[in-house]
């Protein structure tokens, strides 16, 4: 009988450990800018940081395609505290603009203008990015290792169609990089 009981108490710990939330990105331990004065600080104080991995939430604003990756410029939006939601807001709570550069390839869906998405990634110097890829050095620049994006365009992210019949249409993209 003790035998058991020990049986079952692991099954059910590992049944249980596998029904836990995890991140949508394979890395954590990164900070999440979830608040307006956050995001306030990576614009005015950019070396705050630098070179650390950070996660970041926004809308699409444009795609440029280069042959090094893709380029996007996005406006901030608060990082939800439940990743597979995504973030919500709209343009007229945005507080900002950054770019994000991915050193890889987005499909045409993944591109489209208004799609949000989760990133993780590093600031990098604004001014270097800026010269190489040809965007304003005024604005921040994450160098991007993964990208979760729901292709929903200016659609919201339609939490409640999550059924076993429709999913909203989503993907991530990782860089080896």
């Amino acid at each position: 009988m003790k035998h058991k009981t020990v049986l079952f108490m692991a099954a059910l710990f590992l049944f249980l450990s596998g029904c836990s939330s995890s991140s949508l990105f394979p890395m954590n331990g990164s900070q999440a800018l979830k608040s307006e004065s956050e995001f306030g600080v990576l614009t005015t104080q950019p070396d705050a940081f630098q070179g650390r991995a950070i996660k970041l939430a926004g809308r699409i604003v444009g795609v440029e395609t280069t042959a090094e990756g893709t380029v996007v410029t996005a406006e901030w939006l608060p990082y939800p505290d439940v990743e597979y939601v995504g973030p919500t807001g709209t343009a007229a709570e945005s507080s900002g603009l950054f770019v994000l550069f991915y050193p890889g390839q987005l499909d045409a869906e993944g591109k489209k203008y208004g799609n949000k998405f989760l990133v993780i990634g590093e600031k990098e110097q604004s001014q270097s990015i800026a010269a190489v890829r040809g965007t304003s050095s005024s604005l921040p620049h994450i160098a991007a290792r993964c990208l979760h994006v729901w292709k929903t365009g200016n659609n919201e992210i339609e939490t409640e169609s999550y059924t076993e019949y429709f999913y909203p249409a989503e993907e991530t993209y990782c860089s080896d990089i």
